[in-house]
């Protein structure tokens, strides 16, 4: 037993035993990738990945900290994970092809939504894009700046965009099951 005095009233106070349980904090942008290879989609000669540091090191070198895009720094620094599965999912740049003509300098952009629908994670990615039952990809990226494609026509060039640029799949082995 003991005295605790709280805004100048002494209280009786009994002392406790309590067991904390400690973990580290789970990040929004992951420090490591557990030894898994990139997490990618492809679609009409968009390129979309997960934002990782390994992700920040190869575009942006040692210094990634210093010279990445301040609203992915802001997400590496204090965004947190609204669900176990949340990502931050970039526009990493653009496969010239015509069915994208205007878009080939975007890079590195964070992706807000699909069609008006929230873009989560990777997996929430390709469901949108798989299911799109409208005319239009409409893709919403930071600071309002939109992508606009043909779905039909952003489909049929996905396989002789992937064969130029001698890529295998249209998505990671991480995403295949969708």
């Amino acid at each position: 037993k003991g005295q605790v005095k709280v805004q100048g009233q002494e209280l009786a106070a009994e002392e406790e035993e309590v067991t904390i349980r400690l973990k580290a904090p789970v990040r929004l942008v992951p420090f490591h990738t557990e030894g898994k290879p990139p997490s990618y989609f492809v679609h009409g000669g968009l390129v979309f990945t997960p934002v990782t540091v390994p992700y920040l090191k190869s575009e942006y070198g040692k210094d990634y900290d210093f010279d990445a895009p301040i609203p992915l720094l802001n997400q590496l620094f204090n965004g947190l994970p609204e669900a176990p599965d949340h990502q931050v999912v970039v526009l990493s740049q653009v496969l010239a092809a015509e069915v994208n003509i205007g878009y080939e300098e975007l890079h590195n952009l964070k992706v807000e939504s699909l069609n008006g629908e929230r873009v989560t994670n990777m997996r929430r990615l390709v469901q949108l894009v798989d299911g799109c039952k409208s005319e239009w990809l409409s893709i919403v990226l930071e600071n309002f700046q939109t992508v606009v494609l043909s779905a039909a026509k952003a489909r049929s060039a996905t396989p002789s965009i992937l064969e130029m640029h001698c890529i295998p799949c249209d998505r990671s082995s991480d995403l295949k099951d969708l």
